[in-house]
Order: C-alpha cells, then structure tokens, then sequence
C-alpha cells in the first residue's frame, strides 16, 4: 500500500491463537514502520511477547488524512466494537491519543482484576472491595505485588491479579502465587515468618477490623438551598435532587461563586447550621442570587449537530453531573465528554 495524502490508518490487529483483536490508530512513516506495526498497548505487546509477532495478523480498515481525524476515528472504532469493555479485545483505554490516567500508566481505579480464590472477575478494585469487604490499598496492592493477600470480611484469605496479568501468564505461575497465598506470610523478614495462624489469632483480627469500621455520619451536614429556600439533611441529597456535581461544600466555603442553577439563576448554598447563626452571612449570600452572571456560552455536539444555549443544558441532556468535561473537550483538552443518551456514543464537543 502506497500512501497517497493519507496522514495515517486504523486497523485491528488479531491473534490468530485465541482471536483476541485490538484496534489501534498509525502514522504513515517515511522508514516504512508502518508496515509491520501491531500495536503499542501495554496487553497487546505482552501478548506479542507471548505468542510471538509470526501468530499476529493486521489489517486496515481506514485511512485518514489528519491527526485529528486519525483521533476521532479511532474513538470511533474503538466505541464501534465496544473494544475497551469487550473480553474479545485486548484494549483498555478509549483511544484518540487518550494515556491511561496514573503516572505508571495506568488507571488502578478502572483496571480489571480477578480473584484467584473463585476466578471472579471485577472491573475495579473499588467493586472488589464491595464484593468481599477488603480494604482496597490491599486489593490494589495485591495487583500490583506489594502484598500477597488480603483478609475479607467473613475471615478469608484472598489473593488478585490485573486481569490482563492473569491472562498473559502461565498458569504454573498462577498457581504457584495462588499457593504462596495459602501458605501464610511468605519472607525472612517478617516478623511472623515461619509461624502459622491459629484460628483464636485470625477471630481476633476479624473482631478488630469490625472495630475499625469508620462512622461517616458526622460528615453529612445539613444545607441550605438559599436560592429556592429547600433544606436538605446531605449535600449528598441536593446533589441527587438538583443533579448537579459535588461543589456545594466548596460553594459553602466561598471557593466557588454557586453550584448547579435552576431556570436561570444560580444555586447559591450554606450550611444549614451557619445559616441560622451567621446572618450577615446570609445577607450576603442572598445578594450573590442576583449578581452572580451564570456562563451562557453556547455549545454544538458536533455527533448530532444539536445545539445548547449553555454548557449546563448540554451536561443535562448527555447525564453527566457537571459541564466542566463539556468545556475542556471544547477548548481540546478532552477527546470527549459525554454519551448519548440513546445510542451510548461518546460525544464530541465545540464552543459556537
């Protein structure tokens, strides 16, 4: 293939051993790079290393003339199969040009992991943490190697792995971590090395994580909606009744101007115990509903070509919780910010 005005391509690579797929965007080069490239995924080159380039098949499936379109076209394929859900495909970010967000390279919060104990398969280690009751610094540290195991909540040992580690693997290796796991603290330098747990020592670690369990309910203050004169038990509650983002304890605290508006005018808010004690706070407050001059910029999707008369009802028909993703897409500083409603596409944005 020849370049003729073509800035770059899209194409999928596959595994002709397990037919697992990934979709990538390259640049035309004058070296020729182009013509053997697989891939640059963390999971695809570990995979390339496993099986070897000879079992990996390319295949174009467009050719763009820009870098800016190569990025959106890529969001589009890779949105097109579902590539970064999908268990087909060996992707985990949602492309054009988008890093995975951790200075490691990568984004611990969202990275899939499985539970050797019962293979679960979990698509964080905040949703493990849920499932099993472990502090979540262990699951996480289990992936990546710090630890061994962790101890649930019901008084079990369990180990995790990155699912893309477990995949790429032996299953000696697996089970030979699996094992190190039962085995108890593993290594001269600890304390305990060498003695096993009784079952009276694990009850009464159960018993103290109990104790440990934190009481968040002094931290839910009640507030007060002076805008519309609404109180509310939680900022947790006018949040979800507003639908508007987690700003209004800054918005208390004089960091920003108002959280969320309703028809025109901004929410202006307090807590609710402050409200009753500090009136020339309020007085204030109160002045600020009229002074306050709410962003009105218009905005485009440029997927659907609809038009907003502000970032804040753009954010309310995509679903997202605040606009500011709105406005760092539109000035380039996101790929994209939102789905659609109906049909899931991630939505590309431009101030008009």
């Amino acid at each position: 293939m020849k370049k003729d005005k073509k800035y770059g391509f899209i194409y999928i690579t596959t595994n002709l051993i397990n037919g697992r797929k990934y979709i990538g965007q390259k640049k035309y080069d004058k070296d020729g790079e182009w013509k053997n490239y697989l891939g640059s995924g963390t999971i695809i080159k570990q995979a390339i290393k496993k099986y070897g380039k000879e079992n990996f098949q390319r295949e174009i499936i467009e050719e763009c003339e820009t870098s800016k379109e190569l990025n959106i076209r890529e969001v589009y394929w890779i949105n097109f199969y579902n590539a970064k859900e999908s268990e087909e495909f060996y992707n985990m970010v949602d492309g054009g040009g988008n890093p995975p967000v951790n200075t490691k390279g990568y984004n611990y919060k969202s990275r899939k992991l499985i539970c050797l104990n019962d293979l679960k398969i979990f698509n964080s280690y905040i949703s493990a943490h849920e499932y099993y009751g472990c502090y979540r610094i262990s699951i996480r540290k289990c992936c990546t190697g710090e630890t061994l195991r962790t101890l649930s909540n019901d008084g079990n040992w369990l180990t995790f792995m990155f699912y893309e580690d477990y995949i790429n693997n032996s299953q000696e290796y697996i089970d030979n971590r699996f094992e190190k796991c039962m085995q108890g603290c593993i290594g001269g330098q600890h304390a305990n090395y060498g003695r096993k747990r009784t079952a009276e020592s694990i009850q009464k670690q159960i018993e103290a994580r109990k104790l440990k369990k934190y009481d968040y309910s002094d931290r839910y203050k009640s507030v007060i909606c002076l805008t519309t004169n609404k109180i509310f038990q939680s900022m947790k509650d006018a949040q979800e009744y507003y639908n508007i983002s987690s700003v209004i304890s800054q918005q208390c605290s004089k960091i920003h101007t108002h959280a969320g508006e309703i028809e025109g005018k901004p929410l202006v808010w307090m807590y609710y115990d402050e409200y009753l004690t500090n009136k020339e706070k309020v007085k204030i407050k109160l002045n600020d509903i009229n002074t306050i001059k709410l962003y009105k910029r218009k905005v485009k999707c440029i997927n659907t070509g609809k038009i907003f008369e502000s970032l804040e009802k753009a954010r309310i028909w995509c679903g997202l919780k605040g606009y500011s993703n709105i406005s760092s897409c539109c000035v380039g500083k996101r790929k994209s910010a939102g789905k659609h409603p109906i049909t899931g596409e991630k939505l590309i944005w431009e101030f008009i």
